[in-house]
């Protein structure tokens, strides 16, 4: 696999000048390294993010870690099994963990929880030049919410089960009978290969929460590589 960088327009402009420098900034998509390379350097940001835990006035501030293990005396179910603790406030400290490219923090209030997300981690994102998808960050919350567009329930007798939220559903459903409506058309002139992708790339979510639903993409797949 080759790669390359087109600097006509940047030779043309620095016309005269010895030496042309250009840095790469993206890691390549399929490349055996970019995995390790990107949680690398995320992980280095962490490090970052959260600075030093025994400084006071830290929103992370933690000076002990407390372990909740089943049949221990102290064994608390309502507590994590391992987890980090605040003696100077005497409550759990924040906290914020990492999905590929997903954060979740959590706090003891509302308020630290708000502080931690916006304030702590978000700046410092943007301080290294990492993205960060606001409008992915909802409420805290002590009820969980939709994660990657799933939800968890437990039914009572039946066990646990992951659902797509409502809305995602109906629009799942949507797209499937506007194209077999469309495609069921005696005379069909041209088909929108970009709105097809795009719908093709909602159904692959999807079926990230209904793996039953991978066969059927193959349909769509064929139809939008022909």
């Amino acid at each position: 696999m080759y790669a390359g960088v087109d600097v006509t327009e940047v030779a043309e402009a620095a016309a005269g000048a010895k030496r042309i420098l250009k840095r790469w900034t993206r890691t390549l998509m399929g490349f055996k390294s970019s995995p390790f390379v990107c949680t690398q350097t995320f992980a280095l940001s962490e490090e970052i993010i959260v600075g030093d835990h025994l400084e006071i006035g830290n929103l992370f501030y933690w000076d002990k870690v407390i372990l909740n293990l089943p049949g221990t005396k102290e064994y608390d179910p309502t507590m994590p099994r391992v987890y980090r603790w605040n003696s100077k406030q005497n409550r759990m400290a924040c906290f914020f963990g990492t999905y590929i490219d997903d954060i979740r923090t959590r706090g003891p209030t509302k308020a630290s929880c708000n502080k931690a997300t916006s304030r702590r981690v978000a700046s410092r994102i943007n301080y290294l030049g990492q993205q960060d998808a606001a409008q992915k960050r909802g409420q805290p919350a002590q009820q969980p919410r939709a994660w990657a567009g799933a939800k968890c329930c437990s039914l009572e007798g039946n066990g646990l089960y992951v659902f797509s939220t409502q809305e995602k559903w109906v629009k799942a459903q949507t797209m499937v009978l506007k194209w077999n409506k469309l495609l069921s058309k005696e005379k069909l002139d041209t088909v929108s290969f970009s709105e097809l992708e795009r719908d093709v790339g909602f159904l692959v979510h999807i079926r990230r929460t209904y793996p039953a639903v991978f066969p059927y993409l193959k349909g769509f797949y064929n139809t939008m590589k022909s």
